[in-house]
């Protein structure tokens, strides 16, 4: 059974009832969870691309490739699940009718944004020139890079 949450509900339903403001903390807590399942997105793929690279590509024999294929299959199947959770939650922020700059922040994900690369690993490496990454490995989620020093680094 679902929660009764507002996106659920319904907006109009509850601004009649005078309950709007839940609208805003429901959007507050879609955030924090869309933070969390892009964070384990992260994760997942840069696990996903170690494990390829140092197990999949090193293995010697036909049993250390399936034991490392069954470890890509594993952290595949976290990988989908938070990829899920994410899509979810990007739909209820839609219903909450969240506005453009929410919206522009936490996009919809797309199966290409989940495919793995090396590049996550070892971005310097050789071949990786016209590699990109997908928008959420930039994304700035504690809102805190132009505070911090070691940032302003990078930047210049």
């Amino acid at each position: 059974m679902l929660p009764p949450l507002p996106s659920y509900i319904g907006i109009d339903r509850l601004q009649g009832l005078g309950l709007g403001f839940l609208v805003e903390q429901e959007l507050s807590l879609r955030q924090g969870q869309a933070n969390d399942c892009l964070h384990e997105i992260r994760l997942a793929l840069a696990d996903k691309a170690v494990i390829f690279r140092r197990d999949v590509r090193q293995a010697g024999n036909y049993n250390m490739t399936t034991w490392a294929w069954g470890r890509i299959a594993s952290t595949d199947l976290t990988l989908q699940r938070h990829a899920s959770l994410y899509r979810q939650c990007h739909r209820q922020m839609v219903a909450l009718h969240a506005d453009r700059q929410v919206l522009d922040r936490y996009q919809e994900l797309h199966a290409s944004d989940l495919s793995v690369t090396t590049a996550i690993s070892d971005p310097n490496a050789q071949g990786h020139r016209d590699d990109t990454l997908s928008w959420f490995w930039t994304m700035d989620v504690p809102r805190n890079t132009d505070r911090n020093d070691w940032m302003s680094e990078c930047m210049s």
